[in-house]
C-alpha cells in the first residue's frame, strides 16, 4: 500500500485512527494452533492495524488477546499487505 492509497482509506473512516507505540497483543486462532505475537500500529473504535511478525499467517478470523486473560474480541482480516493486516473488530 503506497502513502496515496493509505491517504485515500484515512479519509474514508468515519472514526479516526489513533496511532499505537508499543502495544502488543495475541492472535488466538483457536484449537490447539499457537497464539500469534502481534504489534498494534494503529486502531480505531472498530478495528486496527496491526503488525506480524514475518513468516507469520495470520487466519481469516481469530480472537485478539492483550494477554491470556484480557479479549478484545474476535477480529476479521479485512485486507492484508506485505508488513501488516487490517482487522475488524467483530460485535457479539
Amino acid at each position: 500500500m503506497n502513502q496515496r492509497d493509505e491517504n485515500e482509506n484515512e479519509n474514508r473512516r468515519s472514526v479516526p485512527r489513533r496511532r499505537e507505540s508499543t502495544m502488543r497483543v495475541w492472535a488466538d486462532p483457536g484449537g490447539v494452533l499457537p497464539v500469534i505475537d502481534c504489534k498494534v500500529l494503529d486502531r480505531s473504535e472498530g478495528g486496527a492495524r496491526l503488525a506480524v511478525v514475518k513468516g507469520s499467517a495470520l487466519p481469516d478470523k481469530f480472537i485478539l488477546k492483550i494477554d491470556a486473560t484480557r479479549v478484545v474480541g474476535e477480529a476479521q482480516v479485512v485486507w492484508r499487505d506485505e508488513a501488516s493486516v487490517g482487522v475488524k473488530l467483530l460485535k457479539d
